[in-house]
């Protein structure tokens, strides 16, 4: 188990939050593949995040604010990166982990578009 698992398996919504894709299908995000956990997660950061935050050199997508309101696409980025925490992470390749790395550190300081008490996991460790 990596430290991000040990910090958010205790951090498990009491809802059930589920993402849903462009089909208009719903998933529960512990019914994802982790690399597709990741990749909707990714997307939806660059295209959520103010330009500062995004991650350099990954596409930015479009989601329409009336299927995708702002609040939804926060809400997936904490639930969706909750959920790589209660992962293994070894199918991640070491870009992909700094990607994750950027994501909780860059939600850590600025804690956006929530409660400033929420607890984010940890970083995953650096890939060996």
């Amino acid at each position: 188990m990596n430290s991000l698992q040990t910090t958010a398996a205790s951090n498990r919504p009491a809802t059930r939050w589920r993402w849903r894709d462009r089909r208009g299908e719903r998933h529960d995000p512990a019914s994802m593949a982790t690399t597709h956990v990741f990749h909707a997660v990714r997307a939806i950061w660059n295209a959520a995040m103010p330009a500062a935050a995004r991650i350099p050199g990954c596409r930015v997508y479009t989601f329409d604010a009336s299927t995708y309101p702002i609040t939804y696409l926060l809400d997936a980025v904490h639930e969706l990166i909750a959920e790589l925490g209660r992962r293994e992470l070894s199918v991640l390749d070491g870009l992909q982990r700094d990607h994750l790395n950027h994501m909780i550190d860059w939600l850590k300081s600025y804690q956006v578009g929530h409660d400033a008490a929420l607890a984010l996991p940890a970083s995953p460790e650096p890939q060996r």
